[in-house]
């Protein structure tokens, strides 16, 4: 067990901004994430925590099916526990959006990330950034999805990821080894295709140079989401 811990302690250190959303594997410059400001976040109405009890269970909700180039996978969406989160993913699903996108990074035992980039590794429009909702009682589970982000809480727009193992201890809410006390919001849950994404998490990749900027964890295959649509 501690072998194991130590192990994914090690695969966080040196991936420690796998998730951030602008440049990739690139450190995030503090200058940068100073800049957002509360007219950078999508204002969303007071949600009432008392219609909606917060805990571990993955409630029934909406659901999305994404059709890729290496199987269908189904998700289960928190939709009355992540409002803010869920809309804005609804959104971005009705509208296309990730039509066409690619799986851009692999950490093997770790994370699948998809949502930022097209074909090519072309990058796709940033959306406006949303508020981080993520709570310690909602933990970043196996095959559970959540939003990718910059180091500011605060900036979840349209990558997200799918967790490869329990990664809860690197990317929750007050982690014990996370980089910070603000986690990674979880607003669903894969349900159907977990061998699709097992097979995602194990296909071969490289770093690639765009524009001088170097992205690790590249597929070389591509892997794209052909089409993404609420059940």
């Amino acid at each position: 067990m501690k072998q194991r811990i130590f192990g994914k302690i090690m695969i966080f250190l040196l991936l420690v901004l796998v998730l951030a959303c602008s440049n990739n594997s690139d450190p995030v410059p503090d200058s940068e994430v100073d800049v957002v400001t509360e007219e950078d976040i999508v204002e969303t109405e007071e949600i009432s925590e008392s219609a909606s009890e917060v805990n571990n269970e993955i409630v029934e909700n909406t659901e999305i099916m994404l059709e890729t180039t290496k199987g269908n996978i189904k998700i289960r969406l928190l939709d009355n526990k992540m409002p803010i989160t869920t809309s804005n993913f609804k959104n971005l699903v009705e509208e296309g959006f990730y039509e066409g996108v690619i799986f851009h990074r692999v950490v093997p035992e770790f994370i699948v990330q998809t949502g930022g980039f097209a074909s090519g590794m072309n990058k796709k429009e940033e959306k406006p950034f949303i508020k981080n909702e993520a709570k310690e009682e909602i933990s970043n589970e196996q095959y559970t999805v959540a939003m990718g982000r910059k180091i500011h809480p605060d900036t979840a727009s349209t990558q997200f990821y799918i967790n490869l193992n329990n990664n809860g201890i690197f990317l929750d809410e007050n982690a014990q080894y996370g980089r910070s006390e603000y986690g990674y919001a979880v607003f669903g849950k894969v349900i159907e295709g977990t061998e699709v994404v097992d097979a995602i998490g194990t296909v071969e990749t490289n770093s690639i140079l765009l524009s001088d900027k170097k992205y690790e964890d590249v597929p070389i295959e591509e892997i794209v989401i052909k089409k993404a649509y609420v059940i």
